[in-house]
């Protein structure tokens, strides 16, 4: 396999300030409880060293939560808007965490499409664009899409033409 792109949108490339800063979107308690739980079996980390006692039967419940249809995406944000209360306080070992898997920029050079709505209530704009930064200070090559209308359920739709024209052209 040769990686020729990698192309996302409204990507989650700061996973400390996104799940320390709680957001006033709904769907932000969902990818706490998510990344909480997984993580937590993953990689061996207490739920307890990064949210309050009361915010882990909350994690607990949106784990077995499925994310396939309206339907199952409105049960997560009822089960999990209780999170949006409640204070994140992530320990050393769970900041670690967030830092290991956060993205950074390659060596590689494989270049880099990124979409990003303006008016993303779930992935703040500035964090997308300030990881394309990064990239680009690192001599990776990056297409950086910014949607004036765009939000977080739409950045996808709305620069998808643009995103597969960009596809075939690292192909050709």
């Amino acid at each position: 396999l040769t990686l020729v792109g990698v192309a996302a949108a409204a990507p989650v490339t700061d996973l400390a300030a996104l799940l320390t800063q709680p957001a006033e979107d709904p769907l932000w308690g969902a990818l706490l409880a998510y990344s909480v739980w997984s993580w937590s079996q993953l990689y061996g980390l207490k739920q307890a060293d990064m949210v309050t006692p009361e915010a882990e039967p909350i994690v607990a419940r949106a784990a077995s939560d499925c994310l396939q249809t309206r339907e199952q995406l409105t049960r997560v944000v009822a089960d999990t808007a209780p999170l949006s209360r409640l204070p994140v306080t992530p320990s050393d070992r769970w900041r670690g965490a967030m830092v290991e898997n956060t993205p950074q920029p390659w060596s590689s050079g494989v270049p880099v499409f990124l979409a990003q709505g303006a008016r993303d209530p779930v992935i703040d704009p500035m964090l997308t664009r300030a990881f394309a930064q990064r990239l680009c200070f690192a001599g990776i090559p990056v297409r950086y899409v910014s949607m004036s209308r765009g939000d977080h359920f739409t950045a996808g739709v709305r620069a998808a033409g643009a995103a597969a024209t960009w596809i075939t052209e690292r192909f050709a």
